[in-house]
Formats: C-alpha cells, sequence, structure tokens
C-alpha cells in the first residue's frame, strides 16, 4: 500500500517546517503528546520497527507559508490491533489515520496554524 498525503502550514516556512523536523527536540515538542514519544503504538514497536518500506517528505514553499507532501511507499498490508484504542485494521489504514493525529494535527497547533 502507498500513502501520499499533503497538508498545508499556514503562515509557516518551509524552512523552518524542515529544521524542526530534523530536530530531535523541536520534532519531540510538535509531535504526539508534545513528548516525542508515540504512545498509540508503543505496543506494536515489534511490528512497525522493520518495515520494508520507505518514508518521502517534501517541504515545499507555497503562497501562503508551506507544505509537507509526504509519500509512504510499500507499507505492509497486515492486520494489527493497537490495545490502547481498540483499532483493528491493516496496517497501512492505520498508519495512514496516525499520520494526521500524531503527527499533522499536533504540528499545525504547535506552529499555530489554522486547522
Amino acid at each position: 500500500m502507498n500513502l501520499i498525503q499533503t497538508i498545508q502550514f499556514r503562515g509557516i516556512p518551509a524552512e523552518k517546517l524542515y529544521n524542526a523536523y530534523l530536530s530531535s527536540v523541536e520534532h519531540g515538542k510538535m509531535t504526539t503528546s508534545g513528548e516525542g514519544e508515540d504512545k498509540t503504538l508503543a505496543t506494536n514497536k515489534d511490528l512497525v520497527t522493520d518495515l520494508p518500506s520507505i518514508l518521502v517528505l517534501r517541504f515545499k514553499a507555497t503562497a501562503f507559508g508551506s507544505e509537507i507532501q509526504m509519500a509512504h511507499i510499500n507499507v505492509p498490508d497486515y492486520e494489527v490491533f493497537i490495545e490502547q484504542t481498540g483499532e483493528k485494521d491493516t496496517l497501512g489504514k492505520i498508519i495512514n489515520t496516525h499520520w494526521g493525529l500524531q503527527y499533522w494535527e499536533p504540528m499545525q497547533k504547535y506552529f499555530g496554524c489554522n486547522l
């Protein structure tokens, strides 16, 4: 399964997003719990640590700020269960949803973008 998403960051320069994404301290502040720890998938780390997938992020300036274009290629489609949320679905569908919940929405909030 291939996942493709484009997320807008109104008023935020692409360089600022890129630098924050690469900084472990900044990355932790702007994602998931604000500490950088992915608590939702914590019990399934053995399932997601050795994926034969490729993640490509493109940080692009736009007329109104910037955007991140994300392509997550070759996400395996086996079924997973996340105990904390009760979710049961293919890994690709769960990852597709959790990109928004654990990265894009917290990042937009961190940078003060309108959701």
